[in-house]
């Protein structure tokens, strides 16, 4: 009986033993784990609201930037450009609530905008108190004596609410506008954002210790079975936890306060979208929700983007790229997406976040640098490439050139002023001519004008532009207060192919021979005949080919930064038979219609590499679509460079980047060179949609600006502008920067002081066959 006792004693103890562990572990150890997690949880709030916030502020700072450039240059004065910034960033809000704001101060301490407190605005920091008294201005200024940006904390009352509370906040000063940012959180916020997760743990609390005290009077045997199932059930609700703070972690990798964000499951079904979201695309979440992204697909965007999308997803890649658009309202617009797989635990997919930015402004920005290069700022006429793209819808169109003669001669006795003033007036004859005859003008370079007359245009071309130039001839312009007569050589195209080529033609064959007027008729420009002097010139290549008469000249490239030569462009050279040059524009197009362009290329190629064979220099060799295409070609040049161990050093430079648009085969051709180890240049950025279209798939290492930018610098604000542009796109995506064609102190102090790092022209050093 005792034993029994005892027996029972022990059971009664163990049992005991048993409730007061279970009652330990119900009462005391889930609520630490709860409280435990409540406080990481706690933690990573904190530092992901202060990085949010800090990164919104940033964010905030650079379109405000970018618009105190963009705004004046549109032509608004900056007082209204700055108000224009103000009413923008004083609409906009962000965060998950939709709820953050900005407010923006000067370096005076005036309060220039608070969109929740707006009786602040006008008032200096200085006035303002926080709740606990404390001097706000004196509250920033600790923050921003040490440094342009940091974190402030301080008492202050949300909107709605009778108690202050704490409130941490981001500052960054904006130095070129003397203006301070900041935005911040409230710590009561965080109660709102667990309010989920407390209800979950209480409710899972109250569950576990209903059981726990029902079980108290049962057997051992039992206590311990339902224990187990205690155990079972708090893993998984562990388990479950950890797999939300999982999909938060991957949530946060694309979560940004500015972008564009919705979320679908497997199938492509949308579930969430924010509130940016609807902003953008005008369409509501009721609109939105149990759609696929059909509701705003484009007709314009290829399916074979959108197939490409679906394969990247639902492999498990990250897919990043530009798409267009349609709103709700049928207007369209540009994304720049980037959509990411979310997995779980077992790394199976269940569903796609999709976070975009709107660049349709940086688009049409980009469209609108393409528009101001179609006119001259001199003259107001057209531009060499309006001509160029004009000639590509008019068929079989007649064109003449028109040049003066010594006008160079005229520019440094008059001043480039008075030059100025005598191509504003021809312009203006040009034009009215123009005009009468049914033709139109353009500016082509320099001194040189350009006339076109279509394919249903009214006939007698050659004459009536003959009948020009000699008018031209026989009156004054006005030049320094003197009446200057000027001789205008012209030559003409009429009904043929090529136009444009066969009246440069025309024209260098005009002032060869000393005439006024130079006319390439239709049938003419259309036989390889000796008026076109295309058997001369073929037989020139030849002979050169057989005799070893090609050779590259180099034109150094200056390096701002260091002031040293560290680079050479290759350009090709022909030594005809009685010792002197042919440059490249009197037979590269002719020699692309016979297999000698092939045997010029590789003469070019091989000579140039051998040239800086064993120099330490980086160098350059010019690459047309041609030659990309040509794989003979390619493979020529990766098997010479390699062989000679110049790869690193060498730059295929890309020209005519225009025709680059349809030929996927010479993209795969550039990808090949950079594989092997070449470094990859765009020539004339900035003359044609197409550099802009293919700089991201180009991804060159450098960029040469158009000449046409560059010559313009010292005269039109355009020109600037454009260049500043160019320059701040280009620093921030890593490439560098060349301006060609830089033939003066002034001009070359301009490019310098506008952020281009390397400089080529006459100014640095002509083309040399020497290095």
């Amino acid at each position: 009986m005792r034993a029994s006792r005892l027996n029972l004693a022990k059971d009664l103890l163990s049992t005991l033993l048993l409730v007061v562990f279970v009652l330990a572990a119900v009462f005391g150890l889930i609520p630490s784990i709860q409280d435990h997690q409540a406080a990481v949880l706690r933690a990573q709030y904190i530092d992901e609201q202060r990085r949010l916030v800090s990164q919104a502020v940033v964010n905030a700072g650079e379109r405000i930037l970018r618009m105190e450039r963009v705004l004046p240059a549109l032509g608004l004065d900056p007082r209204k450009a700055q108000a224009l910034i103000l009413q923008a960033l004083g609409s906009e809000r962000f965060g998950l609530n939709g709820y953050g704001y900005f407010f923006i101060f000067d370096r005076d301490g005036t309060m220039l905008l608070h969109p929740v407190f707006p009786e602040l605005e006008g008032r200096k920091l200085d006035s303002i108190l926080s709740a606990d008294g404390a001097n706000m201005g004196k509250v920033f200024s600790a923050v921003l004596d040490q440094a342009d940006s940091g974190f402030a904390t301080y008492l202050w009352a949300a909107p709605g609410m009778l108690k202050a509370e704490p409130k941490t906040s981001f500052a960054l000063r904006i130095r070129s506008l003397g203006w301070t940012i900041v935005s911040g959180f409230y710590d009561s916020d965080l109660e709102a954002s667990l309010a989920a997760y407390t209800r979950i743990a209480g409710e899972t609390q109250g569950r576990i210790q209903a059981t726990a005290l029902g079980l108290l009077g049962a057997c051992l045997v039992v206590l311990i079975v339902l224990s187990r199932l205690a155990q079972s059930r708090i893993k998984g609700i562990e388990g479950r936890l950890r797999m939300q703070i999982l999909n938060l972690e991957q949530y946060k990798l694309i979560l940004d306060e500015s972008s564009i964000v919705s979320r679908t499951d497997t199938c492509g079904v949308i579930n969430y979208v924010n509130d940016k979201f609807t902003q953008v695309t005008g369409h509501s979440r009721e609109a939105a929700l149990g759609h696929k992204h059909n509701i705003e697909r484009h007709p314009d965007t290829p399916l074979a983007v959108f197939r490409d999308l679906w394969e990247t997803s639902t492999s498990g890649r990250v897919w990043d790229g530009v798409i267009k658009n349609l709103k709700a309202d049928g207007t369209s617009y540009y994304k720049h997406a980037t959509i990411v797989p979310l997995l779980d635990e077992s790394g199976r997919i269940v569903e796609y976040l999709s976070s975009g930015q709107d660049v349709t402004a940086i688009l049409e920005g980009r469209r609108a640098l393409e528009r101001a290069f179609l006119t001259d700022p001199l003259t107001g006429l057209g531009s060499r490439i309006r001509l160029l793209r004009d000639l590509e819808d008019c068929g079989d169109a007649s064109v003449a050139l028109l040049d003066i003669e010594g006008f160079s001669a005229l520019n440094q006795a008059f001043g480039s002023s008075e030059g100025d003033l005598v191509l504003k007036q021809l312009a203006s004859r040009l034009l009215d001519f123009g005009r009468a005859q049914g033709m139109s003008a353009y500016r082509i370079w320099a001194d040189t004008f350009a006339l076109l007359e279509p394919s249903e245009g009214r006939g007698d071309f050659g004459e009536k532009v003959t009948g020009l130039a000699v008018r031209l001839g026989s009156e004054s312009f006005d030049m320094g207060g003197n009446k200057v007569p000027l001789i205008v050589h012209a030559g003409i195209s009429i009904r043929g192919k090529d136009p444009f080529l066969y009246a440069d033609l025309a024209l260098k064959r005009a002032k060869a021979s000393h005439r006024m007027v130079s006319v390439f008729g239709g049938a003419e420009a259309e036989a390889p005949g000796d008026s076109l002097g295309n058997l001369r010139i073929l037989a020139s290549l030849h002979e050169a080919l057989e005799r070893d008469r090609i050779y590259p000249v180099f034109q150094p490239i200056l390096d701002v930064a260091s002031g040293r030569i560290g680079k050479y462009e290759c350009l090709m050279r022909i030594e005809d038979a009685e010792g002197g040059t042919i440059m490249p524009d009197a037979f590269i197009q002719i020699s692309k219609k016979t297999n000698l362009y092939r045997r010029l290329t590789h003469s070019m190629l091989e000579k140039s590499i051998e040239a800086f064979r064993h120099l330490d220099h980086e160098f350059s060799i010019n690459l047309t679509v041609e030659d990309l295409m040509t794989r003979e070609t390619i493979d020529y040049l990766v098997e010479e460079a390699e062989l000679k161990g110049v790869s690193g050093r060498l730059f295929a430079e890309i020209v005519e980047t225009e025709e680059l648009r349809d030929l996927p085969d010479a993209l795969v051709s550039i990808d090949r060179l950079r594989q092997a180890g070449m470094g990859i240049a765009v020539d004339d950025f900035g003359s044609g949609y197409s550099n802009f279209e293919y700089l991201l798939k180009l991804k060159p290492d450098y960029i040469k600006i158009d000449r046409v930018i560059i010559q313009n610098l010292l005269a039109d604000d355009r020109a600037r502008d454009m260049l500043a542009s160019i320059v701040g796109f280009a620093g921030k995506s890593g490439i560098r920067t060349i301006a060609e064609y830089v033939d003066s102190q002034a001009l070359m102090d301009e490019v310098v002081r506008q952020g281009v790092g390397f400089v080529q022209g006459w100014f640095v050093g002509k083309a040399s066959r020497t290095i």
